[in-house]
Protein backbone atom coordinates (compact mmCIF):
# COMPACT_ATOMS: atom_id res chain seq x y z
CA UNK A 1 0.00 0.00 0.00
CA UNK A 2 1.54 3.51 -0.93
CA UNK A 3 1.66 5.87 1.85
CA UNK A 4 0.59 9.58 1.65
CA UNK A 5 4.13 10.66 2.00
CA UNK A 6 5.09 8.71 -1.48
CA UNK A 7 2.35 10.32 -4.17
CA UNK A 8 3.56 13.55 -6.13
CA UNK A 9 0.60 16.22 -4.62
CA UNK A 10 0.81 20.05 -4.90
CA UNK A 11 1.14 22.04 -1.48
CA UNK A 12 -2.09 22.55 0.40
CA UNK A 13 -4.77 24.97 -2.01
CA UNK A 14 -2.37 24.87 -4.93
CA UNK A 15 -4.61 23.21 -8.22
CA UNK A 16 -1.99 24.32 -10.40
CA UNK A 17 -2.72 28.17 -11.50
CA UNK A 18 -5.83 26.86 -13.22
CA UNK A 19 -8.84 28.92 -14.03
CA UNK A 20 -12.41 28.68 -14.04
CA UNK A 21 -14.02 31.02 -16.37
CA UNK A 22 -17.35 32.29 -17.71
CA UNK A 23 -19.43 34.75 -18.85
CA UNK A 24 -21.23 37.48 -16.71
CA UNK A 25 -23.29 40.60 -16.90
CA UNK A 26 -20.92 43.98 -16.93
CA UNK A 27 -21.43 46.07 -13.93
CA UNK A 28 -19.27 48.94 -13.34
CA UNK A 29 -19.94 49.25 -9.74
CA UNK A 30 -17.83 45.98 -9.12
CA UNK A 31 -14.67 48.14 -10.26
CA UNK A 32 -16.15 51.70 -8.61
CA UNK A 33 -17.43 50.24 -5.16
CA UNK A 34 -14.52 48.31 -3.61
CA UNK A 35 -16.43 45.37 -3.58
CA UNK A 36 -14.58 42.51 -3.22
CA UNK A 37 -14.89 39.40 -5.41
CA UNK A 38 -14.28 35.85 -3.88
CA UNK A 39 -12.86 37.60 -0.66
CA UNK A 40 -10.76 39.36 -2.66
CA UNK A 41 -10.53 43.69 -2.86
CA UNK A 42 -10.07 45.31 -6.31
CA UNK A 43 -6.22 45.61 -7.27
CA UNK A 44 -5.86 46.97 -10.56
CA UNK A 45 -7.81 48.37 -13.30
CA UNK A 46 -6.94 49.13 -17.05
CA UNK A 47 -8.23 50.41 -20.37
CA UNK A 48 -6.79 50.10 -23.43
CA UNK A 49 -7.46 49.06 -27.41
CA UNK A 50 -7.35 49.89 -30.78
CA UNK A 51 -8.53 53.19 -32.45
CA UNK A 52 -7.93 53.99 -36.81
CA UNK A 53 -8.44 57.41 -37.45
CA UNK A 54 -11.45 57.86 -39.73
CA UNK A 55 -8.82 58.64 -42.49
CA UNK A 56 -7.35 55.32 -42.09
CA UNK A 57 -4.18 57.42 -42.27
CA UNK A 58 -3.20 56.22 -38.39
CA UNK A 59 -3.44 53.87 -35.97
CA UNK A 60 -3.74 54.56 -31.61
CA UNK A 61 -3.28 52.08 -28.94
CA UNK A 62 -3.35 53.47 -25.82
CA UNK A 63 -3.37 51.95 -22.29
CA UNK A 64 -4.29 53.37 -18.89
CA UNK A 65 -3.97 52.30 -15.63
CA UNK A 66 -5.54 53.24 -12.33
CA UNK A 67 -6.06 51.72 -8.96
CA UNK A 68 -9.33 52.20 -7.07
CA UNK A 69 -9.49 56.16 -6.21
CA UNK A 70 -5.74 56.96 -8.22
CA UNK A 71 -5.24 57.28 -11.62
CA UNK A 72 -1.19 56.19 -11.81
CA UNK A 73 -0.58 56.07 -15.78
CA UNK A 74 -1.18 56.68 -19.58
CA UNK A 75 0.70 55.06 -22.19
CA UNK A 76 0.11 56.07 -25.91
CA UNK A 77 1.34 54.36 -28.61
CA UNK A 78 0.60 56.17 -32.58
CA UNK A 79 2.28 55.10 -35.84
CA UNK A 80 1.28 55.82 -39.73
CA UNK A 81 -0.90 52.90 -41.13
CA UNK A 82 1.96 50.06 -42.28
CA UNK A 83 4.58 51.13 -39.71
CA UNK A 84 5.82 50.38 -36.12
CA UNK A 85 4.24 52.24 -33.12
CA UNK A 86 6.21 55.00 -31.62
CA UNK A 87 5.64 55.79 -27.73
CA UNK A 88 4.16 59.54 -27.82
CA UNK A 89 6.02 61.02 -24.62
CA UNK A 90 3.76 63.80 -23.96
CA UNK A 91 1.26 61.51 -22.67
CA UNK A 92 3.13 60.83 -19.23
CA UNK A 93 1.43 64.35 -18.62
CA UNK A 94 -2.10 62.97 -18.20
CA UNK A 95 -3.10 63.22 -15.17
CA UNK A 96 -1.80 61.20 -12.49
CA UNK A 97 -3.03 61.33 -8.52
CA UNK A 98 -6.03 61.42 -6.76
CA UNK A 99 -9.14 60.93 -8.02
CA UNK A 100 -12.97 60.68 -7.08
CA UNK A 101 -14.85 57.12 -7.44
CA UNK A 102 -18.41 56.19 -6.95
CA UNK A 103 -21.87 56.84 -9.08
CA UNK A 104 -22.54 60.53 -10.19
CA UNK A 105 -25.88 60.54 -12.04
CA UNK A 106 -26.49 56.90 -12.72
CA UNK A 107 -22.87 56.11 -13.74
CA UNK A 108 -20.01 54.36 -11.78
CA UNK A 109 -16.45 55.08 -11.98
CA UNK A 110 -13.49 57.33 -11.77
CA UNK A 111 -13.00 60.99 -12.48
CA UNK A 112 -10.89 64.01 -11.61
CA UNK A 113 -13.31 66.50 -10.11
CA UNK A 114 -12.50 70.07 -11.79
CA UNK A 115 -14.52 72.69 -13.70
CA UNK A 116 -12.25 71.08 -16.55
CA UNK A 117 -11.57 67.86 -15.82
CA UNK A 118 -8.60 66.03 -16.82
CA UNK A 119 -9.43 62.27 -16.20
CA UNK A 120 -13.03 60.25 -16.24
CA UNK A 121 -14.02 56.67 -16.63
CA UNK A 122 -17.41 56.16 -16.35
CA UNK A 123 -19.81 53.54 -17.39
CA UNK A 124 -24.02 53.01 -16.94
CA UNK A 125 -23.19 49.18 -17.33
CA UNK A 126 -24.44 49.50 -21.32
CA UNK A 127 -22.31 52.72 -22.04
CA UNK A 128 -18.96 54.17 -21.43
CA UNK A 129 -16.59 57.19 -21.52
CA UNK A 130 -12.92 57.31 -21.42
CA UNK A 131 -11.38 60.82 -21.55
CA UNK A 132 -7.46 61.70 -20.56
CA UNK A 133 -7.55 65.25 -21.70
CA UNK A 134 -5.54 66.31 -24.49
CA UNK A 135 -5.25 63.11 -25.50
CA UNK A 136 -7.88 60.26 -25.44
CA UNK A 137 -12.42 61.58 -25.67
CA UNK A 138 -14.04 58.67 -26.29
CA UNK A 139 -18.15 57.52 -25.86
CA UNK A 140 -18.30 53.53 -26.67
CA UNK A 141 -21.21 50.98 -26.12
CA UNK A 142 -20.51 47.56 -24.39
CA UNK A 143 -20.62 44.54 -26.94
CA UNK A 144 -21.36 41.12 -25.54
CA UNK A 145 -20.99 39.72 -22.02
CA UNK A 146 -17.54 40.63 -19.89
CA UNK A 147 -15.99 37.47 -19.31
CA UNK A 148 -14.72 36.68 -15.86
CA UNK A 149 -11.81 33.86 -14.68
CA UNK A 150 -10.98 33.18 -11.38
CA UNK A 151 -7.75 31.10 -10.25
CA UNK A 152 -8.48 29.70 -6.31
CA UNK A 153 -4.74 29.39 -5.57
CA UNK A 154 -4.32 29.50 -1.72
CA UNK A 155 -0.92 31.80 -2.02
CA UNK A 156 -2.28 34.49 -5.20
CA UNK A 157 -5.63 33.91 -5.69
CA UNK A 158 -6.81 36.11 -8.02
CA UNK A 159 -10.29 37.38 -10.24
CA UNK A 160 -10.16 39.32 -13.81
CA UNK A 161 -12.81 40.58 -15.38
CA UNK A 162 -12.55 42.03 -18.80
CA UNK A 163 -15.51 44.22 -21.22
CA UNK A 164 -15.30 45.03 -24.59
CA UNK A 165 -16.53 48.23 -25.87
CA UNK A 166 -17.31 49.27 -29.58
CA UNK A 167 -16.38 53.22 -29.91
CA UNK A 168 -19.47 55.63 -30.72
CA UNK A 169 -17.55 58.68 -31.22
CA UNK A 170 -14.70 61.14 -29.93
CA UNK A 171 -11.51 61.73 -31.17
CA UNK A 172 -7.90 60.29 -30.09
CA UNK A 173 -5.22 63.31 -30.47
CA UNK A 174 -7.58 65.46 -31.64
CA UNK A 175 -8.76 63.31 -34.75
CA UNK A 176 -12.01 61.18 -34.96
CA UNK A 177 -11.40 57.41 -34.62
CA UNK A 178 -13.44 54.42 -34.67
CA UNK A 179 -11.95 51.65 -32.97
CA UNK A 180 -12.51 48.62 -29.83
CA UNK A 181 -11.48 48.58 -26.64
CA UNK A 182 -11.57 46.99 -23.19
CA UNK A 183 -12.13 48.43 -19.36
CA UNK A 184 -10.34 45.30 -17.45
CA UNK A 185 -10.39 45.01 -14.00
CA UNK A 186 -8.16 42.85 -11.29
CA UNK A 187 -8.98 41.61 -7.80
CA UNK A 188 -5.99 40.33 -5.61
CA UNK A 189 -5.36 38.82 -2.03
CA UNK A 190 -4.30 41.74 -0.08
CA UNK A 191 -0.83 42.70 -0.63
CA UNK A 192 -0.43 41.06 -3.82
CA UNK A 193 0.44 43.11 -6.77
CA UNK A 194 0.18 41.96 -10.78
CA UNK A 195 3.75 43.13 -11.91
CA UNK A 196 5.47 41.31 -8.23
CA UNK A 197 3.46 37.95 -9.07
CA UNK A 198 3.87 34.87 -10.52
CA UNK A 199 1.53 34.98 -13.45
CA UNK A 200 3.66 37.90 -15.02
CA UNK A 201 6.91 37.01 -13.83
CA UNK A 202 6.82 33.22 -14.29
CA UNK A 203 3.68 31.97 -15.67
CA UNK A 204 2.87 33.94 -18.74
CA UNK A 205 3.91 32.86 -22.12
CA UNK A 206 1.42 34.50 -24.58
CA UNK A 207 -1.47 36.37 -23.56
CA UNK A 208 -4.10 38.52 -26.76
CA UNK A 209 -7.19 40.20 -25.71
CA UNK A 210 -8.62 40.65 -28.76
CA UNK A 211 -11.99 41.98 -30.63
CA UNK A 212 -12.59 41.60 -34.54
CA UNK A 213 -15.39 43.17 -35.93
CA UNK A 214 -16.43 41.88 -39.85
CA UNK A 215 -17.93 43.72 -42.72
CA UNK A 216 -20.99 41.86 -41.98
CA UNK A 217 -21.22 43.99 -38.26
CA UNK A 218 -20.62 40.31 -36.62
CA UNK A 219 -17.91 40.35 -33.77
CA UNK A 220 -15.98 38.45 -31.68
CA UNK A 221 -14.02 39.21 -28.80
CA UNK A 222 -12.05 37.29 -25.97
CA UNK A 223 -8.77 36.46 -24.26
CA UNK A 224 -6.02 33.76 -25.51
CA UNK A 225 -3.79 32.73 -22.25
CA UNK A 226 -1.04 29.95 -22.31
CA UNK A 227 1.89 29.35 -19.76
CA UNK A 228 3.11 27.11 -17.50
CA UNK A 229 1.37 25.20 -14.37
CA UNK A 230 -2.18 25.27 -16.19
CA UNK A 231 -1.84 28.73 -16.75
CA UNK A 232 -3.79 28.04 -19.97
CA UNK A 233 -7.41 29.66 -20.96
CA UNK A 234 -9.31 30.63 -24.24
CA UNK A 235 -12.47 32.26 -23.49
CA UNK A 236 -14.27 33.92 -26.84
CA UNK A 237 -17.57 35.77 -27.02
CA UNK A 238 -19.36 35.59 -30.48
CA UNK A 239 -22.48 37.64 -32.03
CA UNK A 240 -22.97 34.71 -34.21
CA UNK A 241 -22.53 31.66 -31.95
CA UNK A 242 -22.11 29.91 -28.83
CA UNK A 243 -18.96 31.37 -26.70
CA UNK A 244 -16.10 29.06 -26.30
CA UNK A 245 -14.47 27.96 -23.21
CA UNK A 246 -11.68 26.14 -23.24
CA UNK A 247 -8.49 25.56 -20.80
CA UNK A 248 -5.78 23.31 -21.48
CA UNK A 249 -5.00 24.58 -25.08
CA UNK A 250 -2.18 24.02 -27.17
CA UNK A 251 -0.26 27.39 -28.95
CA UNK A 252 2.27 27.90 -32.05
CA UNK A 253 4.36 30.58 -32.03
CA UNK A 254 6.50 31.75 -34.75
CA UNK A 255 8.90 35.13 -34.29
CA UNK A 256 10.65 36.73 -36.68
CA UNK A 257 14.52 37.50 -36.08
CA UNK A 258 14.03 40.42 -32.93
CA UNK A 259 11.89 38.44 -31.50
CA UNK A 260 8.50 40.17 -32.93
CA UNK A 261 5.51 37.42 -33.49
CA UNK A 262 4.74 36.23 -37.43
CA UNK A 263 1.88 34.36 -36.26
CA UNK A 264 0.52 32.56 -32.89
CA UNK A 265 -1.92 29.88 -33.31
CA UNK A 266 -4.07 28.83 -30.50
CA UNK A 267 -5.49 25.11 -30.62
CA UNK A 268 -8.64 24.37 -28.39
CA UNK A 269 -9.30 20.94 -28.89
CA UNK A 270 -11.65 19.35 -31.26
CA UNK A 271 -10.14 20.68 -34.21
CA UNK A 272 -10.97 24.08 -33.25
CA UNK A 273 -8.38 26.81 -34.00
CA UNK A 274 -7.74 30.53 -33.38
CA UNK A 275 -5.27 32.30 -35.56
CA UNK A 276 -3.28 35.76 -34.75
CA UNK A 277 -2.00 37.70 -37.33
CA UNK A 278 0.26 40.45 -37.49
CA UNK A 279 -0.68 44.26 -39.24
CA UNK A 280 1.81 45.54 -41.72
CA UNK A 281 4.85 47.18 -39.27
CA UNK A 282 2.39 47.33 -35.72
CA UNK A 283 5.62 46.48 -33.67
CA UNK A 284 5.65 47.97 -30.19
CA UNK A 285 8.42 49.53 -28.33
CA UNK A 286 10.34 47.13 -26.78
CA UNK A 287 9.32 47.08 -22.29
CA UNK A 288 12.69 48.87 -20.63
CA UNK A 289 12.66 45.58 -18.55
CA UNK A 290 15.81 43.05 -19.91
CA UNK A 291 13.40 40.33 -19.60
CA UNK A 292 10.13 42.11 -20.94
CA UNK A 293 7.59 41.37 -23.64
CA UNK A 294 7.66 41.90 -27.51
CA UNK A 295 4.58 43.14 -28.35
CA UNK A 296 2.81 43.74 -31.47
CA UNK A 297 -0.68 44.73 -32.92
CA UNK A 298 -2.54 42.26 -34.91
CA UNK A 299 -6.33 40.65 -35.53
CA UNK A 300 -7.17 37.10 -34.55
CA UNK A 301 -9.61 35.21 -36.27
CA UNK A 302 -11.62 31.64 -36.21
CA UNK A 303 -9.20 29.59 -38.88
CA UNK A 304 -11.33 28.88 -41.77
CA UNK A 305 -12.52 32.59 -41.61
CA UNK A 306 -13.40 34.20 -45.00
CA UNK A 307 -15.05 37.26 -44.00
CA UNK A 308 -13.35 40.95 -44.39
CA UNK A 309 -12.39 42.43 -40.85
CA UNK A 310 -13.47 45.91 -40.68
CA UNK A 311 -12.26 46.84 -36.93
CA UNK A 312 -9.63 44.57 -34.40
CA UNK A 313 -8.07 45.18 -31.78
CA UNK A 314 -5.48 42.37 -31.36
CA UNK A 315 -1.92 43.36 -28.55
CA UNK A 316 -0.17 40.46 -28.44
CA UNK A 317 2.22 39.72 -25.54
CA UNK A 318 4.96 37.41 -25.55
CA UNK A 319 7.36 36.46 -22.67
CA UNK A 320 10.38 34.27 -24.81
CA UNK A 321 12.59 33.73 -21.83
CA UNK A 322 9.05 31.96 -20.55
CA UNK A 323 8.62 29.83 -23.62
CA UNK A 324 11.62 26.91 -22.37
CA UNK A 325 9.91 24.01 -20.73
CA UNK A 326 6.12 25.53 -21.48
CA UNK A 327 3.61 22.53 -22.13
CA UNK A 328 1.85 22.49 -25.02
CA UNK A 329 3.45 25.11 -26.84
CA UNK A 330 4.73 24.03 -30.10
Amino acid sequence: MTSPTDLSVRPWGSFGSQPVAGFVNYDPRGAATGRMYMGLPINAQYLYGSFRTLDGSHYHAPIRHFHNDVSISLFLYTCETGKDFEYVRQSKEAHRGIVDTGEREGRWGNWRPEPDPRWEFTSDGKTARWMDRGFIEVTAEAVGQALQFAIPDADEPLVYTSQCFRNTGGTVLGKPVEGLWFHDYLHLAPGKGWSTGKYLLDLEVVWVAFATEFDDGTLHHGHLIHGHDNFSLAVIWRSDGDPIVRKGIEVEIDLDADGFQNSVMFHLGGGETWEWEPLEGARMPRSPLEVGPHWREGVVKRRGETRRWKLADAWMETYRDHFDGAPGLR
